[in-house]
């Protein structure tokens, strides 16, 4: 992917292809313990909680998955845990990725998203009996 193409630049409507087809899904945060999160993108957002026996804190349901991925791994590459999805995100970066219309300048895919349902994901029943 083009390596000066921003989150920002996405935002305020800038056009970027990669030459690709752009697929459709959820693209979420997700809690692994206190300090650390993933950032992934998924079609199947209940599988992918229970692969990773996690909590989604937030979702997007977006045209291009790989690319909103791609931009928020980068935004908060400074936060990285090692070279995969993991994130040691402050409560100041999760309130940003929560309040950024990362659907504002797409088009939803025709019909609706899919409906997961929190109690679907298996860390979630876990974690509400505490």
């Amino acid at each position: 992917m083009k390596t000066d193409f921003t989150l920002d630049d996405y935002l305020a409507g800038a056009r970027y292809s990669s030459g690709s087809k752009p697929f459709a899904g959820f693209v979420y945060v997700a809690a692994l313990n206190s300090d650390e999160y993933r950032i992934g993108m998924t079609k199947d957002l209940a599988r992918r909680m229970k692969e990773h026996n996690a909590l989604p804190i937030f979702t997007f349901y977006v045209k291009n998955m790989a690319l909103i991925e791609h931009l928020l791994h980068k935004k908060y590459a400074h936060r990285r845990r090692g070279n995969g999805e993991c994130f040691r995100l402050s409560p100041a970066d999760l309130e940003e990725i929560k309040s950024t219309d990362l659907t504002a300048v797409e088009v939803r895919p025709q019909g609706r998203p899919p409906q997961v349902k929190v109690e679907d994901v298996p860390a979630t029943k876990q974690r509400n009996k505490r």
